[in-house]
């Protein structure tokens, strides 16, 4: 039995049956400024939606009135917003510097109170309300991080940030977690000295460019403890994601390289060795205060001389009721998740590169159990296919998440042709665009049951998604038009803006394949052009008739999977459009020309 297609299909989102998904509504953030971009999107215990992103120029955040039109630094803010249950805005918050903070990440607690972290250049006002608390980086041309909490009215609680304490100093934090207690958890990257109490307390780390650490902090912002990976190369180590698990142990995803690398922040050691010149992925299960249990890494390929290229990333985690874990990343050419076996190699199929190299183009997602032992793991690929995702910067574009019934939802940004099977049965979509793919895939052997796809007239790309009670909410940027349905659409102000898109979502886990269904007519009604698109087959003819059954118009041998008709000289009434695909398989739909 083949599971539904659900296509949201190029400048169009389609409903294919009563049960499908709704979109309950969608907002647009953005100005002329070249990128605004949501990137972390959350929920508070009353439903309401909170993004955090990055914007340049000027925004008004508020659709309805000119009260929270902010104008950012130099090179970009921080912006948070909050959004009801109904998509009516409340609140913006901005967090203004006089050279840029930008790639914010962002939690609520058990209270929603929110925490939001992000790193800075210059000085920064870490209360973005009418007060002011000023913290200044005065290291030129290197970073710094800081975290707030706010309230749920984006009221300032407090804040901190890392100070200067040596030259070339930086931090950048690049996760924030909590544990059971709602003690914070920081995980990131730094180099030279740094003070990792926020407080008049002191605890003073000095390791090379690229080393990692580890920092839990009260509710309050009160250092409890630390720990660090020290790297022994620059730029050795690169965190994506932590979380804890219920017994409040913690994992830690991310990437590094270089030889005799050192797993345990203890007194231990633990060591790997990256074979390639270039990075390789990691996962480190620590215990609540920071002991050492576990670490696993895999192994990619070795461009050789041509550095930079060749990296193999973890972009997103998560875990399942059992303690199961699930990660998403890319890699170049191939990748051996286990390495000492050959149990799970994914391997692209294209040869090792001799000058200019893709860098982790072939995304996969994999599940692993709680001892971090392997259990499965899945590609997707196709001609050309490109995964654009930086897990530096927030900006993940590969992304995994369980809800609370199991149902495993994997997100990726492919660009050209992505390939996938759904029983045994092969499908590709192709796009000249950026565009969003969502993938349910079996939790028990990775296969997949249902997809469908977010795209537009230029690109659009995801940055964050979460699933509660069969609610997807998902935030990201765009650029041109995006057009849900009738009711729902969006035009970016400038080159990318942000996008907020609620999906309450009844068949993406039960519905069975449909062809017809799966077929896209869009728009209807139509004044002039009507778009076609077939995720399967080739669509080589179409028959234009009236409600008589006399044939209009006819067109052959159009053999692709799109079709635009212009219906302009056509007179106002209703039509039925019959379109054969190239497997012999004919459709028919009613079609209302305006």
């Amino acid at each position: 039995m083949i599971r539904n297609i659900l296509l949201f299909s190029f400048i169009y989102l389609f409903f294919y049956n009563s049960h499908a998904q709704t979109v309950e509504w969608v907002n647009g953030t953005g100005g002329p400024g070249p990128v605004d971009i949501g990137r972390i999107i959350e929920t508070d215990s009353q439903g309401n939606v909170f993004v955090s992103g990055s914007f340049r120029d000027t925004v008004s955040f508020d659709p309805n009135s000119n009260n929270f039109d902010f104008t950012a630094g130099l090179f970009g803010d921080a912006f948070i917003q909050k959004f009801d249950a109904d998509g009516n805005f409340l609140w913006a918050r901005v967090f203004t510097s006089d050279a840029a903070t930008e790639y914010p990440i962002m939690l609520i607690d058990s209270e929603d109170n929110i925490y939001l972290s992000a790193y800075f250049e210059g000085s920064i006002d870490l209360d973005p309300g009418p007060n002011q608390d000023i913290r200044t980086n005065s290291a030129l041309g290197f970073e710094q991080s800081y975290i707030v909490k706010l309230n749920n009215d984006g009221e300032y609680i407090w804040g901190e940030a890392f100070e200067n304490v040596s030259a070339n100093q930086y931090t950048n934090i690049q996760s924030i977690s909590f544990d059971s207690n709602e003690n914070v958890f920081l995980a990131g990257e730094f180099q030279s000295t740094i003070d990792l109490d926020f407080g008049v307390g002191e605890h003073l780390i000095n390791g090379p460019g690229g080393s990692a650490f580890f920092l839990k902090i009260d509710k309050d912002g009160e250092f409890l403890w630390a720990e660090t990976l020290l790297a022994p190369l620059e730029d050795s180590f690169n965190i994506t994601e932590s979380l804890f698990t219920p017994t409040d142990e913690i994992l830690i995803a991310g990437s590094y390289y270089g030889t005799d690398v050192d797993f345990d922040p203890g007194p231990g050691q633990f060591l790997f060795t990256s074979p390639s010149t270039n990075q390789d992925l990691f996962i480190l299960k620590l215990d609540n205060s920071g002991n050492f249990l576990w670490a696993r890494t895999a192994e990619g390929h070795d461009p050789g001389p041509f550095l930079g290229i060749g990296n193999e990333h973890i972009f997103s985690l998560d875990i399942d009721s059992n303690d199961d874990i699930y990660i998403t990343g890319g890699y170049s050419f191939y990748i051996n998740l286990e390495p000492g076996t050959s149990n799970f190699i994914l391997d692209s199929g294209v040869p090792p590169c001799t000058s200019s190299c893709p860098d982790y183009n072939v995304p996969f997602i994999a599940k692993m159990s709680s001892d971090g032992d392997m259990i499965w793991a899945k590609q997707f690929d196709g001609p050309h296919q490109i995964v654009v995702a930086q897990g530096n910067i927030k900006r993940h574009s590969n992304l995994v998440w369980i809800n609370e019934q199991g149902d495993l939802i994997y997100a990726i940004n492919p660009y050209g042709t992505i390939n996938f099977e759904i029983n045994s049965v092969p499908y590709s979509f192709t796009s000249t665009n950026l565009y969003v793919t969502f993938l349910n895939v079996d939790p028990t052997n990775g296969e997949v049951l249902n997809v469908f796809f977010l795209g537009n007239d230029q690109h659009a790309w995801i940055s964050d998604l979460k699933v509660y009670e069969n609610i997807m909410y998902v935030t990201g940027g765009f650029g041109g038009e995006l057009f849900f349905d009738p009711s729902h659409s969006l035009v970016s102000n400038g080159n990318t803006d942000a996008y907020t898109l609620k999906i309450r979502e009844d068949s993406l886990f039960t519905q069975e394949f449909d062809i017809e269904k799966a077929i896209s007519i869009y728009p209807n009604p139509t004044s002039d052009l009507l778009h076609m698109e077939s995720p399967i087959q080739d669509i080589t003819s179409v028959i234009l008739y009236d409600l008589q059954g006399r044939q209009l118009n006819a067109f052959y041998d159009v053999s692709s999977k799109s079709q635009t008709l212009d219906l302009s000289t056509l007179s106002a009434a209703i039509y039925i459009v019959e379109i054969e695909l190239s497997n012999g398989w004919r459709i028919t739909r009613k079609l209302v020309k305006e």
